[in-house]
């Protein structure tokens, strides 16, 4: 491996954290040419998740079709770069206000639903 690549390795391996995600897009920005991928997939440096998404692997922890979904935030958000964020139920249930949440199905006083219309 010549020196060029070595250091990408390297700057790859301090910026992404074991088990966290990064896509094609990302690798490319930082200097790593597609040729590249498929040799670090080979070397056990990156697992191939699906196509353009590679995960760093969590050294001693066997592979694993599952991704939580909070690692794959974090890697979007701090890695990546892109401006998202969690809403809705899993926001208020994360922010312990799970409590407030209704179950079941919310009925709407005045709903065009419960009408009928004549005339």
């Amino acid at each position: 491996m010549d020196a060029a690549r070595s250091q990408n390795l390297k700057k790859l391996l301090d910026a992404v954290p074991a088990g966290y995600l990064v896509d094609a897009a990302w690798l490319v920005s930082q200097g790593i040419a597609y040729e590249s991928f498929r040799d670090y997939v080979k070397r056990g440096w990156l697992d191939r998740i699906t196509r353009g998404v590679f995960r760093r692997p969590v050294p001693n922890m066997q592979a694993s079709n599952s991704i939580d979904w909070k690692t794959c935030i974090l890697s979007m958000q701090h890695i990546m770069g892109h401006d998202l964020h969690v809403g809705s139920t899993t926001a208020l249930g994360e922010q312990g206000h799970a409590h407030y949440l209704r179950l079941g199905k919310t009925l709407q006083s005045g709903s065009m639903g419960t009408r009928s219309r004549t005339g």
